[in-house]
């Protein structure tokens, strides 16, 4: 199953059915581009989580740049038609039962209190949306419309408006921080019938297009949306009516995949798929002359070049830039090089880019997603301007709260370890400032430069593994080992314990092995994290959070898969000199696959992609266990046949031998990427 076929299983609703205390995605239906500047959803609710399949009734249209509910949106804004005298304007006043279909490319939405139907179109920065009794679609798509009403179109949100001859211009500045003080949205509609403004009540407005009658008059609208001006929004519509549709783009990444298997998993597949297609988003727009520009997150003023935003490192450096590394790696170029551009106009990578830099989680792993992208052979970015800002997480004090930089990179320089007393998540911190130590090392080398003294200093996990609890555990400043409980959350560990914290060693996996006494305690050890109830204790954060209960929900020990930090653990069991373990490790990811991805979702948050990637990897049978080796370890492939078409035109022929025991020596970069015939264990 390939193209057209494959993108007719996607479920944009996959995932969505979350909520603050609970996540099978916390994703949104997301109508969009791929990597597009600006998504487009449906709004059932007022909060972080504003839409949810549960809900029955419909508030809006959302434009939406919200790439996590626990990030928040911005530049968003709400739109939608009715009919008849003006409804309360607030959203469960004006709100309304619907029934929609929803694709990758397009939202069909009817309403029923209104008797409307919708259709809406995205588009690389902006959308077409088209409702009223002259749209013509097929049979099966057909819904009753009423006429004889008025015909309206309702605004929310916007800071300040300007109105001409069928056009509204509204301007937007909310966002949920990244921003400085002069950043605006600036969304242009443009109606092909004239209106009049009704009414402005606080930050709401409609607009009246008079009488439908018994003539077919309908009502649509092009939307420009730009973070530089009205102008630019303007040129926007332009720019995307010529360039390729939503449909097509996300056809053309589809037709690469041509799968068999079950169509469960082909299903799973399909959703991830899309997924991994959506950020990190361009923000960057074109002018008259086909010139990039762009608003500057970190400036605050219009820059010329290209540039990205969206994207949480801490998550999608472990499989959606090998992936891209891979199967896409003219995106990773365009991606690095945006994050380039933002080191160049800020002074230092983000830590968490929405739209600018935000405080979020820990280590500098935008060092992963470059070295990754640099030993795989990815060209078109500036390595050298990279390794200087890689270069500043590895020696230089960055921000206060976390935005940039390594919080208590003092204490690691002197001691080799962030002290309990420094930071809280000190073991996550020092064992993710080895690993991104490493990762730098691996561009010096390719820069031939002298990489031998963080290549040391990513031997620095092994400060804080202690023989007598089995763990890596916190230390004092005076070296003393700090408070330690097995099953004890957060404190030292950042969404885990000791159980999911303690692996976090990909670059030196023989290495860690030693601290336990060798590989085979060391696989028994992990063995036990399946084996061990899934308990917990709050600890640190003082109440269950939503990763504990998710945990519990799965009942697969104390692996969380729901959570990133044991992404890679399984493969340990693969990199194994015994048969019997690389078996053991089949059976986990075969579980793993088939009870923690489903058609509906994921087993917890699924985080700009990651979630996505890891099941898109596995499920070819293949893994980057490391980001930053040219290389991958071989599980257990999922399908029945597998032909993908790579970005040189070749093609990658995979099929499953179910009497193969592949041996732990990992399958290079560079084999997969120019394609060819090869067998995988089923």
């Amino acid at each position: 199953m390939k193209g057209s076929e494959l993108y007719s299983l996607v479920n944009v609703l996959a995932g969505t059915d979350s909520h603050h205390g609970f996540s099978t995605g916390n994703s949104l239906p997301l109508i969009a581009y791929p990597w597009g500047h600006t998504h487009w959803t449906i709004q059932t609710n007022e909060s972080r989580w504003f839409f949810h399949p549960d809900h029955h009734k419909f508030q809006g249209f959302r434009a939406t740049h919200q790439p996590s509910p626990w990030m928040g949106d911005y530049g968003q804004l709400i739109f939608m038609p009715f009919t008849g005298e003006p409804p309360r304007l607030d959203p469960e006043g004006r709100s309304s039962a619907y029934g929609s279909g929803l694709q990758p490319d397009k939202a069909v939405v009817f309403l029923q209190r209104y008797g409307i139907l919708c259709h809406l179109f995205a588009r690389r920065t902006g959308a077409k949306l088209a409702w009223g009794p002259d749209i013509k679609f097929p049979a099966t798509e057909q819904l009753p419309i009423l006429a004889g009403t008025r015909n309206r179109f309702l605004v929310e949100g916007f800071a300040d408006f300007e109105t001409g001859e069928a056009q509204l211009r509204v301007r937007v500045t909310k966002s949920c921080g990244g921003t400085s003080d002069s950043f605006s949205t600036f969304y242009v509609f443009k109606f092909s019938a004239s209106f009049s403004v009704e009414q402005v009540n606080e930050d709401r407005l409609f607009l009246d297009f008079g009488l439908i009658n018994s003539e077919p008059l309908g009502t649509g609208v092009e939307i420009g949306v730009s973070f530089i001006s009205y102008d630019q929004a303007e040129q926007n519509i332009i720019n995307d009516s010529q360039s390729r549709s939503a449909s097509s783009a996300w056809e053309n990444i589809f037709n690469r995949f041509d799968l068999k298997g079950q169509e469960t998993h082909l299903k799973t597949f399909a959703h991830c798929l899309y997924r991994a297609c959506l950020f990190p988003r361009e923000t960057h727009e074109f002018d008259a002359d086909g010139k990039p520009h762009h608003y500057s997150f970190y400036t605050g003023k219009t820059e010329l070049g290209e540039a990205t935003t969206d994207n949480g490192f801490w998550d999608t450096y472990r499989t959606v830039y090998p992936w891209y590394n891979l199967f896409f790696p003219s995106r990773s170029s365009k991606a690095i090089q945006g994050w380039i551009k933002a080191y160049e106009e800020g002074g230092w990578f983000p830590q968490w880019a929405t739209p600018g830099y935000r405080a979020c989680m820990v280590g500098t792993h935008i060092d992963a997603v470059i070295a990754d992208a640099v030993v795989k052979g990815v060209e078109g970015f500036d390595t050298e301007k990279a390794l200087e800002g890689m270069l500043k997480h590895a020696y230089q004090k960055g921000d206060e709260e976390g935005a940039y930089g390594r919080l208590g990179i003092e204490d690691y320089l002197a001691r080799g370890y962030v002290s309990e007393e420094t930071v809280e998540g000190s073991v996550a911190r020092s064992l993710d400032y080895a690993y991104d130590d490493w990762c730098i090392a691996q561009v010096q080398n390719a820069l031939g430069q002298d990489s031998s003294e963080l290549e040391q200093r990513a031997q620095n996990y092994k400060h804080l593994f202690d023989s007598e609890v089995g763990f890596m555990r916190a230390k004092h400043a005076n070296g003393d080992w700090a408070h330690f409980r097995e099953f004890e959350w957060g404190g030292p560990y950042v969404e885990g314990g000791p159980w999911q914290a303690s692996w976090a060693v990909q670059h030196d996996p023989e290495g860690l092995a030693e601290l336990f006494g060798g590989e085979q305690p060391f696989l028994e050890k992990l063995k036990k994290m399946f084996e061990t109830p899934p308990n917990f204790e709050v600890g640190h954060y003082g109440f269950e959070i939503h990763e504990m209960t998710e945990m519990a929900q799965a009942n697969f020990g104390q692996y969380a898969h729901s959570n990133q930090p044991v992404h890679h653990v399984i493969y340990f069991f693969m990199q194994s000199a015994d048969p019997e373990m690389r078996r053991y490790g089949r059976h986990l990811l075969k579980r793993v696959m088939n009870e923690m991805y489903t058609p509906e979702g994921f087993c917890g948050d699924e985080d700009n992609g990651e979630m996505a990637c890891w099941f898109l990897f596995s499920s070819l049978g293949f893994f980057p266990f490391c980001p930053g080796k040219p290389e991958y370890i071989v599980g257990s492939m999922l399908f029945d046949e597998a032909s993908i078409t790579m970005e040189d035109g070749s093609f990658l022929n995979l099929k499953p031998n179910h009497d193969l025991d592949y041996p732990p020596t990992p399958i290079s970069h560079e084999t997969l990427l120019h394609g060819g015939d090869f067998e995988f264990p089923g």
